[in-house]
Parts: structure tokens; sequence; C-alpha cells
């Protein structure tokens, strides 16, 4: 339960620091790119990027940036101290989070489904009801039999969460969800990351925040 993953995981709850990305800022690129209308935070990552693949490293840094995120725009209205984290008085009122995740530059080293499985239990396990939606950006066909796989072991709550959207609708979409200014932010993202293979691999970002 929730209880028993955050008292495994104390450590790097308490630090708030990825290990990986301390040694390579470029390990992980999760980061956290503003808020939607309600106050509620929205992150991206993309596949291109990221250096460091494995289940518990993928995991710990989005721990650490969700976190954050709860640190860093959880209202005080929204939430009440138990001694560990903040804890929501109701679902309604807690902090949730709309994950973007940006397809491009996914491949055979992405295609392990432990790392999946592992998000999947973040989610549903370590923050629950925190999941606002879940866009999966430009998703190649390479993608779909992870997905099938996967989707499995999601519930049908989540399930109901989860988006595909191609890249041409994504302009549209981000602005929908997340106003101009996110959603200009998203898009600038995603073009840069769409651009020559030379510039992407020599790219830097600040862990955990875009800037």
């Amino acid at each position: 339960d929730t209880l028993e993953w955050r008292i495994r995981r104390r450590e790097i709850l308490a630090t708030r620091e990825c290990a990986a990305c301390a040694q390579n800022p470029r390990s992980h690129d999760a980061r956290i790119f503003g808020v939607d209308g309600d106050g509620h935070v929205v992150i991206m990552n993309c596949f291109a990027l990221s250096q460091e693949y494995t289940s518990q490293g993928v995991t710990d840094h989005l721990a650490c940036l969700f976190e954050r995120a709860i640190e860093d725009y959880e209202k005080p209205s929204r939430a009440v101290d138990d001694g560990s984290s903040s804890v929501p008085g109701s679902p309604d009122d807690r902090l949730r989070w709309t994950w973007v995740i940006d397809v491009r530059g996914f491949g055979l080293r992405h295609t392990n489904p432990r790392v999946a499985i592992e998000l999947i239990t973040l989610l549903e396990c370590a923050y629950p009801e925190r999941l606002k939606k879940l866009l999966v950006v430009d998703p190649p066909s390479i993608f779909f039999p992870l997905w099938r796989a996967v989707r499995l072991f999601i519930s049908e709550r989540t399930k109901a969460k989860i988006e595909f959207v191609t890249w041409d609708a994504a302009a549209s979409r981000y602005e929908t969800l997340f106003g101009s200014n996110v959603a200009s932010k998203l898009l600038a993202e995603g073009r840069e990351n769409r651009g020559k293979a030379s510039v992407v691999r020599e790219k830097r970002w600040k862990t955990f925040y875009c800037t």
C-alpha cells in the first residue's frame, strides 16, 4: 500500500534528489512545465532525451518529481500534514498532475515492460488519484506491442485517463487542456526534440524543471 511504499523509499523521498541525475543530468528528463487552469501540475518527458532506462532509476526520478510537485504546488487548503507527506483532505481537493509522454525517440531499448509496470504501480499505489490525465503523444508503431502488454496491468480507472494524441493534433489539445502559456512551452520543447539528432543528443536541461 501507499504507506509501505513510502517507508521503503523514505530516504529518496526525504531528499527528493535523483541519484542518477546527480551523476549525469541527462539521465532522465521528466520535468514540470507549469500548471493548468485548475492549478494542477503539467509534467512532460520525451524518450528522445533520457539516457537511463532502468525501472528503479526511472521510478526514483518520477517519485522525486512528484514529491517536488506536491511541495511546490499543493495549496495549504488542499492538504494536511500527517508527518510524512502532504495528504489531501479529500480526493477532489488534492493536487493532481497531467503527464505528457512524448514518445518521440522510442526504440527497442525502451521496450522492457518491467519499467512500465513499475510506473503503473507508482501511479496507482504510491500516488493514488493524483493522476489527472495522461497524454501519449506521437506513438510510433513499435510502441503498441508494449502498450498491449502493459495495459493488462492498468486499472480501468487509470485507463480512462489515458489519451493518445498525434503530433499534428498536439498543439490544439495542449491549448485546450493547459492554456496558451503551458501549451507554448510544450510545443517548443516538442519541436526542439524533433530537430537534428546531433542537436538533440547534446541537449541540456534543468533536472525536474522547465525554465
